[in-house]
């Protein structure tokens, strides 16, 4: 009787190991992608920065340019209603003397380049 109560009692520890072990192996698995997560948020958050295009006039130095005319510089990303966000600077400036349209952007929308394209070139720039 001894012996089958300590094959038994194995057994049930053997069960209890395994369950032990696996919930181990889910707490593991369960940190692991919290820290994938929690590691993926400031990657997210520099992506989230507002990258949205902005105008600005830039004047080249009277000493050194080819040209003495004012120029806009447009920086960020060209989104669809980039030539509105131009024209309401545009509006807000004095147009008179502006030569070309500079840009420092890796991309964006297509139609909205397409639309602000359209819309500099309207401007005989």
């Amino acid at each position: 009787m001894q012996k089958k109560i300590n094959v038994e009692l194995l057994f049930v520890l053997f069960l209890v190991f395994i369950v032990n072990q696996a919930k181990q192996l889910h707490n593991t698995i369960t940190i692991l992608i919290s820290s994938i997560y929690l590691l993926s948020i400031p990657i997210v958050a520099l992506g989230a920065k507002d990258d949205s295009m902005s105008f600005q006039t830039l004047v080249p130095c009277s000493g050194n340019a080819s040209e003495r005319f004012p120029f806009i510089l447009a920086d960020g990303e060209i989104e669809a209603d980039s030539y509105q966000k131009l024209d309401n600077f545009l509006k807000k400036q004095n147009t008179s003397g502006y030569s070309k349209v500079c840009f420092n952007s890796r991309g964006g929308d297509l139609v909205g380049a397409i639309r602000l394209g359209k819309y500099i070139r309207s401007k005989g720039w």
